[in-house]
């Protein structure tokens, strides 16, 4: 039996979902780690200086929980729009070829004003990502397989 290149790009769509779950439980465990981290520094910045400690840095760890806070509140914004996306393409919906695209994009970007090129695994993932969006973006088929005009 014959398998035409439609279903091999079906196969590619639904790897991409597959991979987009993944990032998108990495996104919110990341989140919420960040935020429960940054309300414990916070907390403890806050107990330091009232208990008199007069040290800079305790000051600034004060200051940075609430840019740490805004980083956690996107991280987790961004795993539910990805799981949108993922649930989306499984269910062939129209919506979710843009959505899939610009979460892919928008984490590429994320990860490059976040980490950058710091570490390989935010390399690997950055790549993954730039590659769902090139795939989605530039394969007709997977336009064809969630029906999009």
């Amino acid at each position: 039996m014959a398998t035409s290149a439609t279903s091999g790009n079906n196969v590619i769509a639904v790897l991409a979902a597959i991979y987009t779950i993944i990032l998108c439980i990495i996104q919110i465990c990341g989140g919420v780690v960040i935020g429960l981290l940054s309300g414990g520094l916070g907390a403890i910045g806050r107990a330091a200086t009232e208990a008199g400690v007069e040290d800079p840095s305790l000051t600034e760890l004060g200051n940075a929980t609430g840019a740490t806070g805004i980083v956690s509140i996107i991280l987790v914004v961004v795993g539910i729009a990805l799981l949108a996306a993922s649930v989306g393409v499984f269910m062939r919906r129209p919506w979710s070829y843009w959505l899939m695209i610009a979460m892919h994009v928008a984490f590429v970007v994320l990860t490059l004003l976040s980490a950058g090129l710091s570490n390989i695994v935010s390399i690997i993932f950055m790549v993954l990502s730039a590659g769902v969006a090139a795939a989605f973006f530039l394969m007709p088929d997977i336009k064809r397989a969630l029906n999009v005009a």
